[in-house]
């Protein structure tokens, strides 16, 4: 199997470190725009799978041209490059999975699908952990039920060791992150898919010992395409972001005071964007040489089956991997989506079209894959 990675960042770095370990795959080609960036991930690589290549994700002719001869496409870049990637793929002939971030961008992928039927590929949106691994753990239990009455999401990549006044770690782009404080989200209230405001509905969550206390928070685009895919099948269904407590109010506070606005002021003249400057102040302020995280979900499915009352729990559980030296968000995101690219590449998916993932990846196939990688994944079943 040959795999093309675009983007060289933690996540693409992790994505390559996956692919090239399956015994199966012949050729790994690593792009980026940075040819400095995507050398240094070739020598940490190290091994005569990887191939390197400099483009510009943003060039489509350059897309589909190295994407050419490929089986599956992955993409590691901002979410906004992904649809335009897509189009690239289905013209070069290769499929794509990425790792999402945006439910707009994901929805129209989808619209490609009698494009990709025409040239025999898959396209695979948002499979990353959140959204992606959270879809496909809905999914499963969502499919054991007959009647669907809640489905609760609630997963975050966060330090193991929180520093004042964040209490956070940037590890994965802070763009995205900052992207799920802003705006509105989807949830599905009494069959009806209705949008709430990011960051409301402050909960409070218990993570496994040692990390104990945390909140819970909506965060945009996370729930992804799960209302369209079971749309009229699941009563009352929400996603939320987790962090140490504190933290959302701490940004509450930002967004609300402008902020994270996206439209420039003029500030003595200059035209100023706040989104601009508080991300940059911000991403400085978390810098860090500790880059020990974790990242925790638990997907809480809810209903009946054969008329008895159950409730379906998912767990995943992983930590930052000091041999690697391998973020936990970036083994999660990454290796999710380096596990479906596989799965569409080695033919255990087959099915040719665009899919959103909690209709395309088999679930315990995935948690499989993902145990073997020493991810913990834990599944019971309860009486309601």
């Amino acid at each position: 199997m040959k795999f093309l990675v675009i983007g060289s960042g933690m996540q693409g770095q992790a994505a390559a470190y996956d692919l090239i370990r399956n015994p199966q795959v012949g050729r790994v080609v690593l792009a980026d725009a940075s040819r400095d960036r995507v050398e240094k991930t070739k020598r940490w690589l190290n091994s005569d799978k990887i191939c390197t290549a400099v483009l510009s994700a943003s060039d489509c002719n350059a897309v589909a041209q190295a994407a050419t001869g490929m089986d599956v496409v992955v993409g590691a870049v901002p979410y906004e490059l992904n649809f335009n990637i897509a189009n690239a793929c289905i013209a070069a002939k290769a499929s794509f999975v990425d790792l999402g971030g945006e439910t707009s961008v994901a929805l129209k992928e989808l619209e490609l699908d009698s494009d990709a039927k025409a040239a025999g590929v898959t396209i695979i949106p948002d499979c990353g952990v959140g959204p992606g691994l959270t879809n496909v753990a809905a999914a499963y239990g969502i499919e054991r039920l007959d009647i669907v009455d809640s489905v609760e999401i609630r997963d975050g990549g966060l330090p193991q060791r929180p520093k004042p006044p964040l209490n956070y770690l940037i590890v994965f782009s802070f763009d995205v992150v900052l992207n799920e404080y802003s705006g509105t989200t989807y949830a599905v209230r009494d069959f009806k898919r209705v949008e709430v405001e990011a960051l409301s509905e402050v909960e409070e969550i218990t993570l496994p010992e040692p990390f104990g206390r945390c909140e819970a928070a909506h965060g945009a685009s996370m729930l992804s395409t799960l209302p369209w895919s079971y749309k009229n099948k699941v009563r009352n269904m929400d996603t939320k972001i987790i962090r140490y407590p504190g933290h959302f109010a701490f940004m509450k506070i930002l967004r609300d005071a402008g902020f994270l606005n996206k439209q420039p002021v003029n500030v003595s003249g200059l035209q100023i964007i706040p989104w601009d400057i508080t991300r940059e102040i911000l991403r400085q302020s978390l810098e860090t040489t500790d880059r020990e995280d974790l990242y925790y979900m638990k997907v809480t499915v809810t209903g009946s089956q054969a008329q008895q009352r159950k409730q379906i729990v998912l767990e995943v559980l992983d930590l930052y991997d000091k041999k690697t030296e391998m973020t936990a968000m970036a083994r999660g995101t990454a290796f999710t989506a380096s596990i479906v690219a596989q799965m569409i590449g080695s033919g255990v998916i087959k099915a040719k079209g665009a899919f959103a993932s909690e209709l395309a990846v088999p679930p315990l196939a995935l948690f499989d894959e993902l145990r073997k990688r020493n991810i913990v994944v834990n599944i019971r079943e309860q009486i309601a």
